[in-house]
């Protein structure tokens, strides 16, 4: 089945750059990132790279899906095309916010509009049409024989004037809970400066961020690989990659 994680994070926490350590790691590498506008410049200068493959709408999700699930044809013209080094090991979607992004302007009807055009409004069929074009993607994607890595932006919200404040990923509706659902690990990352002050005084200070793995009151995490720690200070996948396999 291999590794189904996602993890998320405001910008500037390490999404990308942990994407990138997947590519160290035997286990994982070779790594092809579908690139949904996220920031894969910021791993230009590591030594072991992953490939990219740009997805600027849903449609072009296809052609690399129909690619995999065939069993990645090196002589396939999307191999040349993008310049490919298969066979990959894990697929990673950078970022999963961007791509239901996607869903929202083919729903709407808003791929062709102009810079200064008002996007159409989605209404309350279109809502539903967005978390099942959503499920149907994550789906097949994930039933790939794959390792899979899925990366979100972070979403804060607070309960009413003076509730709590809750941290999720930034999915909207019901697809934020149904896409978690299926994946076995879900991560929220999170720079050291930014970490709440109850949690500070359990890592070092030296660390640049951390992965929360165990869920608490405002934070949404998820551990179904029993990983048996609360965080992962300054993580990589590798790091993660043996903390599954101590827990099995």
């Amino acid at each position: 089945m291999g590794l189904k994680i996602m993890f998320y994070g405001a910008p500037g926490c390490g999404k990308t750059t942990l994407i990138g350590t997947a590519c160290d790691d035997e286990r994982l590498a070779p790594v092809l990132i579908l690139d949904s506008k996220g920031n894969p410049e910021v791993l230009r200068n590591k030594k072991n790279k992953p490939d990219v493959i740009p997805i600027r709408s849903m449609a072009e999700y296809n052609e690399p899906y129909n690619w995999l699930a065939n069993g990645q044809n090196p002589k396939d013209p999307i191999v040349d095309y993008w310049g490919l080094h298969p066979p990959y090991k894990t697929i990673a979607i950078d970022s999963l916010t961007e791509t239901q992004r996607h869903v929202i302007r083919k729903v709407s009807g808003g791929e062709s509009i102009q810079p200064g055009d008002l996007m159409p409004a989605l209404g309350r069929q279109g809502f539903g049409q967005l978390m099942g074009t959503m499920l149907n993607w994550a789906n097949y994607y994930l039933d790939l024989p794959l390792n899979i890595i899925l990366a979100s932006h972070e979403n804060q919200k607070q309960d009413g004037a003076n509730g709590p404040i809750r941290i999720a990923p930034l999915l909207w509706g019901q697809s934020g809970n149904e896409l978690s659902g299926y994946v076995l690990l879900v991560m929220r990352l999170c720079t050291t400066l930014a970490m709440p002050a109850n949690m500070k005084m359990e890592i070092s200070q030296e660390a640049y961020n951390y992965g929360q793995v165990l869920e608490t009151f405002p934070v949404y995490a998820k551990d179904q690989y029993g990983l048996g720690v609360k965080y992962i200070e300054d993580p990589t996948m590798s790091m993660v990659m043996d903390l599954i396999e101590q827990g099995s």
